[in-house]
Formats: C-alpha cells, structure tokens, sequence
C-alpha cells in the first residue's frame, strides 16, 4: 500500500486528492523533478537493473512540462535547469567510469593469476633450463665424457615430458576471456555469440548510461552559451531574476492564509 501510494505520488502529486481549486502547481516547485520537464529522469533508465538507483521522489507531470514550455522566460529556465542536469549527468558518468576501471584492474589481477599464467611461467623457466642441459651435454661429448652427456641428455628428455604433460593440462581447461564494456561497465565475455553481444547493447543498463553520456556530451557543448544567455537575461531582466524567490514566498503566504 505504501509503496502504491508513493507512485502515486510521484506522478500525480501528495496532493492528488485535493479539489482542483486548492492545487496550485507550478514547474518552480520543489518536488517537481526539474530533469523529467526538460529530458528525462535518471531514476527512471534502471529500474530493476543492477544500476537502479531508486524511484524519483518528484513530481512527474507533463501538464507542468507544458506549463515550462508555454512560459514567457521558457528559454531562460530551460538553460538553467540544463546546467543542473549536465552536473547530476557529469557525476553519474564519473561513478560509472570509476566501475569500470575498477572491474578492468580486477580482470587484470585475475588474468596474472590465473592457472594458465602459472603454467606459461612454468613452461618458460623449464625452456630455459634445458637450453642451459643441452649445452652441458655438448660440452660433455666435446671431451669425451659420455656419462654426463648421457646423464644431461636424460635430463632433457624428462624435461620435455613435463612440457608436454603442462601444454595437455592447458588444452584441457576452459578459462573464459572477459572483458569491460566501455559504455555501462558491466563485464562480459569476449568470445560471446553475436545474440548474446546484441542483448547486452539493447539492454536496458547499457542504452541507459548510452543515453546518459550522449545527453551528457550534447549538453557540455552548450554550456558556455547557456551560462552567457543566463547572464544576459539577468543584466537585462533584473526584476525578473528573482522570480523563483518570488514563487517560494507566495507559496509561503498562501500556506499561512486560512482555509
């Protein structure tokens, strides 16, 4: 029930129930979600998703979207709250690309320890080993001392069969290559199916921090022009600069009015 109740809430406003002469919304409001009016709602790419990060706790209504956009200083609130979407945006790419640095140093670390490491090592230092037997056994033969020759040569020959039993083992394990997607960080087989890969890029992680990042890099692109719009809208409309404030106190006067 609460849970229910919640979701109403965040599409239709606590005060749902009330007559339609008592509502007073604005877009200015607080618990109106500022990112829902201009593009989208963050909260609202994950869910369910391992990168869920909880319903919105605003209002969203696309009655005050339309109320934002069919406003005289439209332009003017549209860059203000895109400069308050790019930093929430900015921060949610930082968050995601220090994952998946994080599950890059953790491949590595699993890469450098894994069995088939050990053993190319392994393998490597007995190579180098009988380089150093074969030509102990020719210096041997050089001077005429069979025995040792003989001894070096067996050596070898035990050698190698370690080799080859250590290149058997090899052939025999399964040790799936995984790499990190770039985009969401989730970690995925490099040899995956072409299905397989499909899923992950359609899914709906991946097309989220997609989404996310192009929004992120379109926005970056304008700010410098927003934040010079902001700052010329305000030398020129300098009585209407402090609307916001304005709002907030009348909703302050009309809580204190009686019913």
């Amino acid at each position: 029930m609460e849970e229910m109740r919640s979701l109403l809430d965040s599409l239709m406003g606590k005060d749902r129930n009330e007559t339609t002469s008592k509502k007073k919304y604005s877009f200015k409001d607080d618990d109106v979600c500022k990112y829902y009016l201009i593009d989208f709602c963050p909260h609202d790419l994950f869910i369910n998703t391992k990168s869920d990060i909880g319903r919105c706790k605003n209002i969203h209504s696309d009655i005050l979207k339309e109320q934002l956009e069919n406003h005289e200083d439209y332009k003017y609130y549209l860059a203000k709250y895109q400069n308050r979407f790019m930093s929430t945006l900015k921060k949610m790419v930082e968050t995601a690309d220090i994952k998946i640095k994080k599950n890059k140093e953790r491949l590595k670390s699993l890469s450098e320890n894994s069995p088939k490491s050990g053993k190319k090592e392994k393998i490597e230092c007995i190579n180098n080993h009988i380089c150093d037997l074969l030509k102990q056994a020719e210096a041997a033969g050089e001077k005429g001392d069979l025995v040792k020759a003989t001894s070096f040569n067996n050596q070898v020959t035990t050698l190698q069969a370690e080799i080859k039993r250590l290149n058997e083992e090899s052939e025999e394990e399964t040790e799936i290559e995984m790499n990190v997607c770039e985009v969401c960080g989730a970690m995925k087989s490099a040899v995956d199916p072409v299905q397989r890969v499909e899923n992950h890029v359609n899914g709906k992680q991946h097309m989220g921090f997609e989404k996310i990042r192009s929004t992120l890099l379109d926005l970056s692109a304008k700010w410098v022009e927003r934040e010079n719009f902001i700052k010329d809208y305000r030398k020129k409309d300098g009585d209407k600069k402090d609307d916001d404030k304005k709002h907030d106190d009348k909703k302050n006067d009309d809580k204190k009015k009686p019913c």
